[in-house]
């Protein structure tokens, strides 16, 4: 793989848990907060916690993979 494509990986392996957490962090605290009545909080719990640990997990992923492959080169 040339210079540019690693380095276009390896940014791409950072932006995505940065701009995923984000993003998921504010789309379950906007669900929790204004979308989900709260008396249907129980119900939807764990269909929130599986989307949470998807969109966690695969932020974690991306930089566990980002650390394995690139490990020499980062800088």
């Amino acid at each position: 793989m040339n210079n540019q494509k690693k380095k276009a990986v390896k940014t791409a392996l950072l932006l995505y848990p940065i701009l995923m957490g984000t993003g998921g962090t504010i789309m379950l605290g906007v669900l929790l907060l204004w979308v989900i009545p709260k008396d249907e909080i129980p119900s939807v719990a764990l269909p929130l916690s599986m989307l949470g640990i998807y969109i966690y997990g695969t932020c974690a992923i991306s930089l566990i993979v980002r650390e394995k492959f690139f490990k020499g080169e980062i800088q």
